[in-house]
């Protein structure tokens, strides 16, 4: 967990976009990595948050549709 928080602090610096953005980004990558697929139902069940899977779902989607890289 600790290179997690490595990895925020040097993206955060580094796109200097704000921190739920940024933390965002990492738990999607993080489920890529766990899920091994693109599905974002199955990336959102990986997300560590007190939120339902659906909401993490949303939340995945609003990343993508009003953010562009």
């Amino acid at each position: 967990m600790q290179q997690i928080s490595e990895l925020q602090t040097i993206l955060f610096h580094f796109l200097n976009w704000n921190k739920a953005r940024v933390s965002c980004l990492l738990q999607i990558v993080q489920g890529l990595f766990l899920v091994r697929t693109v599905n974002l139902t199955q990336i959102s069940e990986t997300f560590k948050c007190s939120a339902k899977h659906e909401s993490c779902y949303r939340r995945i989607q609003r990343f993508f549709k009003s953010f562009s890289f």
